[in-house]
């Protein structure tokens, strides 16, 4: 006894969908300009607004700094001139060394910033994976500390600079390395807030796992 085979019923042509990304970009080609800009447009409007009125002061000043005049009442339109003759006299002037007073900001600082951020980082890591007694009361003295204006300490710091410029007159008043303390001094508070909540958002079982390898402290910061 045969058995006759099974009709298979005749396939029917599917039709495999677009892809999600280009069926995006076809929506937004087939969309009016109208809502497109009701949507988008009138952003892009208000940033380039925002970036014209931002940028015409530097470029007013730059034109301003190449005219003969060398001052910003006569430089009335855009590179009308260019003369270099202000930066040369700038740069030419015995009493007024511009060149040396730019070194010394960039070299006070650069070294101050790169202090500041390293001795918050360390002071912040300690606040954050260290237990000993005081921790949360240094914390919080350090953040209201810096809510007194730094004006009020300045006379107090002027004289603190006087008083160890005596002993030491490399890190007293009138010497960049005092200035660089000073200036570590006044944003450590700030910084080492900021950083604890950063260190505190990193998991500590990934300290747990450097020190299984040997990882002390310090490796671990680093």
């Amino acid at each position: 006894m045969t058995t006759a085979p099974a009709s298979v019923p005749p396939e029917t042509p599917t039709s495999t969908p677009a892809p999600t990304s280009a069926r995006r970009r076809d929506v937004v080609h087939r969309r009016p300009a109208r809502v497109w800009w009701r949507q988008t447009g009138w952003r892009h409007l208000v940033g380039a607004a925002i970036v014209v009125f931002s940028v015409f002061p530097l470029v007013y000043v730059l034109s301003a700094s190449l005219s003969s005049g060398g001052t910003l009442i006569t430089a009335n339109t855009l590179f009308s001139e260019v003369s270099l003759d202000s930066y040369v006299e700038l740069f030419d002037r015995p009493q007024q060394p511009y060149a040396a007073w730019f070194g010394n900001t960039l070299f006070i600082g650069l070294t101050a910033s790169a202090g500041s951020v390293l001795l918050g980082a360390l002071a912040a890591y300690a606040f954050s994976r260290m237990r000993f007694t005081g921790r949360r009361i240094g914390l919080i003295s350090l953040l209201l500390v810096q809510m007194f204006p730094q004006l009020l300490a300045m006379v107090a710091i002027f004289l603190l600079m006087l008083t160890i410029g005596e002993v030491f007159p490399a890190i007293g008043v009138n010497s960049q390395v005092g200035l660089i303390f000073v200036y570590l001094g006044g944003a450590l508070g700030v910084n080492t807030y900021l950083m604890y909540g950063f260190f505190n958002t990193i998991p500590t079982s990934i300290d747990e796992a450097a020190r299984i390898d040997g990882a002390g402290h310090a490796r671990i910061f680093f």
